[in-house]
């Protein structure tokens, strides 16, 4: 069997659940009126979030954003806007992040000039800069209702909250928006690096790849057979909270991860010749889509292989591939890799196969 300790110094799933039912009485949200202006400095100053990356909805058009910049010019109240104070000192937009980016790009990029404009046609072609004093104090001044939530809210009703305010994310989306930081980084650094891309050979897969390498890295702390305390979804949020520990330990855990899946993508791109983690569409068809429970079994299992463990396994690559592709035929693997199928016994099984189907090449 292919060695299944590690010697990581924690376990990145560790981190205290929150209670099964959210209590709403711990939403701690104070309203503020705060003007454009005050949301604009904190904008300059890098002191606030906006949550675009692999978002569902495309940046709005020139037109539209001259649409805006004419409503707040002409008084038309603007809805409110949800921000996460967690952090006083960075803030994160839960809701409203087009406007925002619309208005800063406006007034700090000065990066349109208004076009399309229904009332106030005579200021077409006008940048900020062109604006009369007045109307650039008025659009300063304009006053903005926003919906703090306030730091001491828990992270489970905070990441709840941003859900159901932006039920088009996914849950990917959402866990990068509530526990940013070096967890976020590693993740970017790692699937948009070489060794991943090669390993999967497209760019087509970035939205649910990004979650699959939270997979990895919330799986990978935990020896064989892995064990988890259901639903998956607040199991990786747990993982990602405990992964953004910024002590020594944490930055060291994060170096090893990085360097135990990068071996894991280049390997799996020399067995699967750049189209790893994907099944067949059908017999000798070309390969399927991304699978993500696929990318997480593999990955984990060939990051627990040393470098003679891998070389007799890549010695043997046809052999594995024959052998891997009977087991997608198997109506059971079938069943516990197919999309959303995240039960605890469906992961143990998928685990199961792929850590016994290694085993019989790198121990022969």
């Amino acid at each position: 069997m292919p060695r299944i300790t590690n010697s990581m110094p924690s376990d990145p799933s560790s981190v205290a659940d929150p209670p099964a039912g959210l209590d709403p009485s711990r939403l701690d949200i104070e309203t503020r009126q705060l003007t454009l202006e005050d949301l604009v400095s904190r904008a300059r100053d890098g002191e606030m979030d906006f949550v675009t990356a692999a978002g569902p909805a495309a940046p709005w058009s020139v037109v539209e954003n001259s649409l805006l910049i004419e409503s707040i010019l002409i008084r038309v109240p603007l809805p409110a806007f949800y921000i996460d104070a967690g952090d006083e000192d960075r803030w994160t937009v839960i809701d409203g992040n087009r406007r925002l980016t619309a208005i800063c790009a406006f007034v700090l990029d000065k990066a349109f000039a208004l076009n399309g404009l229904e009332y106030l046609t005579e200021l077409e072609g006008q940048g900020h800069d062109d604006l009369a004093r007045a109307l650039k104090r008025r659009l300063g001044e304009t006053q903005a209702t926003v919906e703090l939530i306030k730091p001491g809210t828990p992270t489970a009703i905070r990441y709840n909250m941003f859900r159901r305010i932006n039920p088009r994310r996914t849950a990917q989306e959402v866990r990068e928006a509530v526990f940013r930081g070096p967890v976020t980084t590693l993740i970017d650094a790692v699937a948009d690096g070489p060794s991943c891309r090669a390993a999967i050979g497209t760019e087509e897969a970035w939205p649910a790849l990004r979650e699959a390498v939270l997979r990895f890295l919330a799986f990978f702390a935990i020896a064989h057979p892995p064990s988890f305390e259901p639903p998956l979804e607040a199991f990786l949020n747990r993982a990602m909270e405990g992964l953004n520990d910024d002590s020594l330990d944490g930055m060291l855990l994060r170096h090893l991860l990085g360097q135990r899946l990068d071996a894991a993508m280049n390997a799996a791109a020399a067995l699967f010749d750049g189209a790893a983690f994907r099944a067949p569409e059908s017999a000798g068809a070309g390969a399927g889509d991304f699978n993500p429970a696929l990318f997480e079994i593999w990955s984990v299992v060939l990051a627990r292989l040393d470098a003679g463990e891998t070389d007799r396994l890549l010695a043997r690559r046809e052999e594995v591939i024959k052998a891997f592709t009977e087991l997608l035929h198997d109506q059971d693997f079938a069943a516990a890799t197919a999309p959303g199928t995240d039960d605890p016994a469906s992961v143990l099984a998928r685990f199961s196969a792929i850590h016994d189907l290694v085993g019989q090449f790198v121990n022969a």
